[in-house]
Protein backbone atom coordinates (compact mmCIF):
# COMPACT_ATOMS: atom_id res chain seq x y z
CA UNK A 1 0.00 0.00 0.00
CA UNK A 2 0.80 3.89 -0.71
CA UNK A 3 1.88 5.00 2.93
CA UNK A 4 2.33 8.41 1.65
CA UNK A 5 -0.94 8.50 0.65
CA UNK A 6 -2.71 6.44 3.69
CA UNK A 7 -4.44 3.95 1.14
CA UNK A 8 -4.39 1.07 3.58
CA UNK A 9 -6.14 -1.80 3.64
CA UNK A 10 -9.06 -0.21 5.89
CA UNK A 11 -9.39 2.46 3.57
CA UNK A 12 -9.96 0.20 1.12
CA UNK A 13 -12.39 -1.66 3.54
CA UNK A 14 -14.33 1.44 4.11
CA UNK A 15 -14.30 3.14 0.12
CA UNK A 16 -16.15 -0.67 -0.59
CA UNK A 17 -18.78 -0.24 2.52
CA UNK A 18 -19.31 3.23 1.13
CA UNK A 19 -17.94 4.85 4.79
CA UNK A 20 -16.03 7.29 3.06
CA UNK A 21 -16.93 11.09 2.43
CA UNK A 22 -17.54 11.84 -1.45
CA UNK A 23 -13.86 13.50 -1.62
CA UNK A 24 -11.79 10.89 0.12
CA UNK A 25 -13.61 8.32 -2.09
CA UNK A 26 -13.05 9.74 -5.07
CA UNK A 27 -8.83 10.34 -3.81
CA UNK A 28 -9.30 6.42 -3.47
CA UNK A 29 -11.02 5.48 -6.54
CA UNK A 30 -8.26 8.04 -8.74
CA UNK A 31 -5.30 5.80 -6.84
CA UNK A 32 -7.49 2.76 -7.55
CA UNK A 33 -7.11 3.66 -11.21
CA UNK A 34 -3.89 3.80 -11.66
CA UNK A 35 -3.55 0.77 -9.20
CA UNK A 36 -4.53 -2.64 -11.68
CA UNK A 37 -3.05 -5.12 -8.89
CA UNK A 38 -4.98 -3.58 -6.27
CA UNK A 39 -7.82 -2.97 -8.01
CA UNK A 40 -8.27 -6.45 -8.59
CA UNK A 41 -7.69 -7.40 -5.15
CA UNK A 42 -10.86 -5.19 -4.41
CA UNK A 43 -12.99 -6.84 -7.17
CA UNK A 44 -12.43 -10.10 -4.85
CA UNK A 45 -13.34 -8.48 -1.91
CA UNK A 46 -16.15 -7.38 -3.40
CA UNK A 47 -17.22 -11.11 -5.11
CA UNK A 48 -15.88 -12.47 -1.36
CA UNK A 49 -18.63 -9.99 0.18
CA UNK A 50 -21.88 -10.99 -2.50
CA UNK A 51 -20.68 -14.74 -1.34
CA UNK A 52 -21.31 -14.20 2.10
CA UNK A 53 -24.76 -12.11 1.21
CA UNK A 54 -25.91 -15.27 -0.44
CA UNK A 55 -25.36 -17.42 2.15
CA UNK A 56 -27.00 -15.08 5.29
CA UNK A 57 -29.44 -12.75 3.81
CA UNK A 58 -31.64 -14.95 3.68
CA UNK A 59 -31.18 -15.69 7.37
CA UNK A 60 -32.26 -11.73 7.61
CA UNK A 61 -34.97 -11.95 5.89
CA UNK A 62 -36.41 -15.06 7.65
CA UNK A 63 -39.69 -13.89 9.84
CA UNK A 64 -38.77 -13.60 13.61
CA UNK A 65 -40.04 -17.16 16.14
CA UNK A 66 -42.81 -16.95 17.67
CA UNK A 67 -41.08 -16.73 21.05
CA UNK A 68 -39.22 -13.26 20.16
CA UNK A 69 -42.46 -11.70 19.40
CA UNK A 70 -43.92 -12.75 22.58
CA UNK A 71 -40.95 -11.87 24.35
CA UNK A 72 -41.08 -7.99 23.14
CA UNK A 73 -44.80 -7.95 23.08
CA UNK A 74 -44.11 -9.15 27.33
CA UNK A 75 -41.40 -6.34 27.46
CA UNK A 76 -44.18 -4.03 25.71
CA UNK A 77 -47.06 -4.61 28.09
CA UNK A 78 -44.92 -4.58 31.54
CA UNK A 79 -43.79 -1.01 30.56
CA UNK A 80 -47.31 -0.41 30.40
CA UNK A 81 -49.00 -1.93 33.45
CA UNK A 82 -46.16 -2.44 36.05
CA UNK A 83 -45.75 0.03 39.20
CA UNK A 84 -43.15 2.50 38.45
CA UNK A 85 -40.59 0.95 40.75
CA UNK A 86 -40.95 -2.39 39.21
CA UNK A 87 -40.07 -1.01 35.46
CA UNK A 88 -36.69 -1.08 34.85
CA UNK A 89 -36.79 -4.63 36.30
CA UNK A 90 -39.61 -5.49 34.05
CA UNK A 91 -37.72 -4.30 30.62
CA UNK A 92 -34.13 -6.00 32.14
CA UNK A 93 -35.70 -9.09 32.10
CA UNK A 94 -37.80 -9.21 29.07
CA UNK A 95 -34.54 -7.76 26.77
CA UNK A 96 -32.55 -10.53 28.75
CA UNK A 97 -35.52 -13.02 27.50
CA UNK A 98 -35.22 -11.41 23.73
CA UNK A 99 -31.35 -11.75 23.51
CA UNK A 100 -31.27 -15.56 24.13
CA UNK A 101 -33.56 -16.15 22.06
CA UNK A 102 -32.07 -14.52 19.23
CA UNK A 103 -29.25 -15.79 20.10
CA UNK A 104 -30.39 -19.46 19.87
CA UNK A 105 -32.10 -18.73 16.51
CA UNK A 106 -29.64 -17.10 14.52
CA UNK A 107 -26.85 -19.48 16.42
CA UNK A 108 -28.98 -22.65 15.46
CA UNK A 109 -27.15 -23.94 12.24
CA UNK A 110 -23.82 -23.83 13.77
CA UNK A 111 -24.86 -25.08 16.59
CA UNK A 112 -26.53 -27.99 14.62
CA UNK A 113 -23.08 -28.48 13.09
CA UNK A 114 -21.50 -29.14 16.07
CA UNK A 115 -23.23 -31.47 17.74
CA UNK A 116 -24.46 -33.73 14.80
CA UNK A 117 -20.80 -33.68 12.98
CA UNK A 118 -18.50 -34.29 15.39
CA UNK A 119 -17.48 -31.18 17.02
CA UNK A 120 -14.86 -28.87 16.77
CA UNK A 121 -13.53 -30.11 14.20
CA UNK A 122 -15.76 -31.01 11.66
CA UNK A 123 -16.85 -27.50 11.85
CA UNK A 124 -13.67 -26.08 10.74
CA UNK A 125 -13.46 -28.17 8.17
CA UNK A 126 -16.74 -27.62 6.18
CA UNK A 127 -15.81 -24.17 6.60
CA UNK A 128 -12.77 -24.86 5.25
CA UNK A 129 -14.33 -27.04 2.38
CA UNK A 130 -16.73 -24.13 1.19
CA UNK A 131 -14.07 -21.71 1.03
CA UNK A 132 -11.73 -24.23 -0.85
CA UNK A 133 -14.90 -25.16 -3.40
CA UNK A 134 -15.14 -20.92 -4.11
CA UNK A 135 -11.86 -20.25 -3.93
CA UNK A 136 -9.73 -23.25 -5.37
CA UNK A 137 -12.22 -23.30 -8.91
CA UNK A 138 -11.04 -19.71 -9.62
CA UNK A 139 -8.55 -19.56 -11.99
CA UNK A 140 -7.44 -16.00 -12.45
CA UNK A 141 -8.32 -14.88 -8.86
CA UNK A 142 -7.92 -17.32 -6.36
CA UNK A 143 -5.65 -15.20 -3.98
CA UNK A 144 -5.61 -11.19 -2.93
CA UNK A 145 -1.43 -12.03 -1.97
CA UNK A 146 0.66 -13.82 -4.63
CA UNK A 147 3.42 -16.08 -2.85
CA UNK A 148 5.91 -13.28 -4.43
CA UNK A 149 5.06 -11.39 -1.65
CA UNK A 150 5.40 -13.99 1.02
CA UNK A 151 6.98 -11.89 3.56
CA UNK A 152 4.20 -9.47 3.71
CA UNK A 153 1.45 -11.99 3.35
CA UNK A 154 2.82 -13.70 6.38
CA UNK A 155 3.18 -10.60 8.66
CA UNK A 156 -0.50 -9.43 7.31
CA UNK A 157 -1.89 -12.32 7.87
CA UNK A 158 -0.41 -13.05 11.38
CA UNK A 159 -1.50 -9.54 12.55
CA UNK A 160 -5.23 -10.17 11.51
CA UNK A 161 -5.13 -13.75 13.14
CA UNK A 162 -3.62 -12.75 16.19
CA UNK A 163 -0.91 -15.17 16.09
CA UNK A 164 2.53 -15.35 14.15
CA UNK A 165 1.74 -17.91 10.95
CA UNK A 166 3.42 -18.64 7.80
CA UNK A 167 2.98 -20.38 5.22
CA UNK A 168 3.70 -24.17 5.48
CA UNK A 169 6.34 -24.98 3.17
CA UNK A 170 4.70 -27.93 1.03
CA UNK A 171 7.39 -28.61 -1.66
CA UNK A 172 8.45 -32.22 -0.35
CA UNK A 173 4.30 -32.79 -0.92
CA UNK A 174 5.18 -31.54 -4.75
CA UNK A 175 2.83 -28.69 -3.71
CA UNK A 176 3.69 -25.05 -4.98
CA UNK A 177 2.86 -22.23 -2.83
CA UNK A 178 0.47 -19.61 -4.88
CA UNK A 179 -0.79 -16.98 -2.23
CA UNK A 180 -3.20 -16.44 0.08
CA UNK A 181 -6.18 -14.04 1.30
CA UNK A 182 -7.91 -13.09 4.56
CA UNK A 183 -11.29 -14.94 5.64
CA UNK A 184 -14.35 -14.28 7.69
CA UNK A 185 -14.64 -17.31 10.30
CA UNK A 186 -16.96 -16.99 12.81
CA UNK A 187 -17.07 -13.00 12.68
CA UNK A 188 -13.36 -13.60 13.18
CA UNK A 189 -10.42 -13.00 10.78
CA UNK A 190 -8.85 -16.28 9.30
CA UNK A 191 -5.86 -16.90 6.77
CA UNK A 192 -6.49 -19.47 3.48
CA UNK A 193 -2.96 -20.00 1.82
CA UNK A 194 -3.46 -21.91 -1.37
CA UNK A 195 -0.92 -24.30 -3.16
CA UNK A 196 -1.10 -26.19 -6.72
CA UNK A 197 0.93 -29.46 -7.85
CA UNK A 198 2.24 -29.76 -10.86
CA UNK A 199 -0.87 -31.22 -12.66
CA UNK A 200 -2.97 -27.74 -11.46
CA UNK A 201 -4.47 -29.62 -8.37
CA UNK A 202 -5.38 -27.39 -5.87
CA UNK A 203 -5.03 -27.78 -2.01
CA UNK A 204 -5.75 -24.82 0.53
CA UNK A 205 -4.68 -24.98 4.19
CA UNK A 206 -7.57 -22.78 6.48
CA UNK A 207 -5.69 -21.15 10.13
CA UNK A 208 -8.30 -19.78 12.36
CA UNK A 209 -8.16 -18.62 15.94
CA UNK A 210 -8.90 -21.59 18.45
CA UNK A 211 -10.53 -19.56 21.00
CA UNK A 212 -10.34 -20.94 24.43
CA UNK A 213 -7.45 -23.31 23.34
CA UNK A 214 -9.80 -26.04 22.50
CA UNK A 215 -8.49 -29.49 22.06
CA UNK A 216 -9.33 -31.64 18.82
CA UNK A 217 -7.71 -34.85 17.24
CA UNK A 218 -7.13 -35.06 13.80
CA UNK A 219 -10.23 -35.61 11.82
CA UNK A 220 -10.59 -36.26 8.21
CA UNK A 221 -14.03 -35.28 6.89
CA UNK A 222 -15.33 -35.74 3.25
CA UNK A 223 -18.13 -33.99 0.59
CA UNK A 224 -17.98 -35.92 -2.36
CA UNK A 225 -14.58 -36.06 -3.74
CA UNK A 226 -13.74 -33.46 -1.28
CA UNK A 227 -11.53 -34.27 1.65
CA UNK A 228 -10.56 -32.14 4.45
CA UNK A 229 -7.74 -33.19 7.47
CA UNK A 230 -8.65 -30.87 10.40
CA UNK A 231 -7.10 -30.41 14.19
CA UNK A 232 -6.25 -28.32 16.66
CA UNK A 233 -2.80 -26.45 17.24
CA UNK A 234 -2.84 -24.75 20.51
CA UNK A 235 -4.05 -21.08 19.57
CA UNK A 236 -5.42 -22.16 16.13
CA UNK A 237 -7.71 -24.45 14.29
CA UNK A 238 -6.10 -25.74 11.15
CA UNK A 239 -7.46 -27.63 7.85
CA UNK A 240 -5.90 -28.76 4.32
CA UNK A 241 -8.31 -29.28 2.09
CA UNK A 242 -7.97 -31.41 -1.76
CA UNK A 243 -9.61 -33.92 -3.59
CA UNK A 244 -5.98 -36.03 -2.78
CA UNK A 245 -6.48 -39.39 -1.09
CA UNK A 246 -6.97 -40.03 2.00
CA UNK A 247 -3.30 -41.11 2.84
CA UNK A 248 -1.89 -38.09 1.18
CA UNK A 249 -3.42 -35.79 2.75
CA UNK A 250 -2.75 -36.80 6.04
CA UNK A 251 0.78 -37.19 5.15
CA UNK A 252 0.57 -33.31 3.96
CA UNK A 253 -1.38 -32.46 7.32
CA UNK A 254 1.85 -33.86 8.94
CA UNK A 255 4.23 -31.16 7.06
CA UNK A 256 1.41 -28.88 8.13
CA UNK A 257 1.43 -29.23 11.45
CA UNK A 258 4.97 -29.58 11.89
CA UNK A 259 5.63 -26.17 10.46
CA UNK A 260 2.91 -24.76 12.47
CA UNK A 261 4.74 -25.69 15.50
CA UNK A 262 8.09 -24.67 14.68
CA UNK A 263 6.21 -20.74 13.22
CA UNK A 264 6.80 -21.30 9.16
Amino acid sequence: MNEAEGIDDLTLQAFLDGELDRTRAAEVEAWLNAQPAHKARLREWRAHDQVLRAVFDPILTEPAPQNIRAAAHMAASRFFAAPRQMLLRAIAASLLLAFGATAGWLARGHFAVDAGRGGLTATIATRAMDAHMVYAADLRHPIEVPATEHEHLNAWLSRRVQQHIAAPDLASAGFSLLGGRLLADGGKPAALFMYEGPNGKRLTVLVAQNIGHRVADPKLSTRDDLKAMSWTEGPLMVAVTSDLGSDRLRGIGEIVSTSLKGKG
